[in-house]
């Protein structure tokens, strides 16, 4: 299946695809795709699993110099949904279908991209 086709079959809000509508589109295709807040620890254990996951995010966190205060980002915030593929104590590794190129983030500035979209998470089993 080609990405126009993926586009076709999804219904696109202003500024990308809602959560929701990802699982409903995935479970289309026979997965078994479950919404959930996720941590990175979590994201870790969920991969251990042999699950994939798919995690929305503020990339607009990855902008700013320091996380002294996070208040920038979120006057612009730029929601986005990457796919993490390692988590270790320190870092987190993920693919950034925008790039496209696999990305490499501490957990602490993850994270903070992270909660200003709840920790939502796409877990594809």
């Amino acid at each position: 299946m080609t990405e126009a086709e993926l586009e076709r079959r999804v219904q696109r809000e202003e500024g990308g695809t809602d959560i929701e509508e990802l699982e409903r589109l995935a479970r289309s295709f026979g997965l078994f795709a479950t919404c959930q807040e996720a941590t990175a620890e979590q994201i870790r254990d969920t991969l251990n699993a042999g699950s994939d996951v798919i995690a929305y995010i503020n990339r607009a966190v990855f902008d700013l110099r320091t996380l002294t205060t996070l208040v920038p980002a979120l006057r612009s915030l730029r929601v986005h949904a990457v796919v993490p593929t390692r988590v270790t104590a320190r870092q987190i590794t993920f693919h950034d279908p925008r790039l496209p190129e696999v990305v490499c983030k501490t957990i602490r500035r993850f994270e903070a991209a992270q909660r200003h979209m709840r920790s939502a998470c796409l877990v594809l089993r």
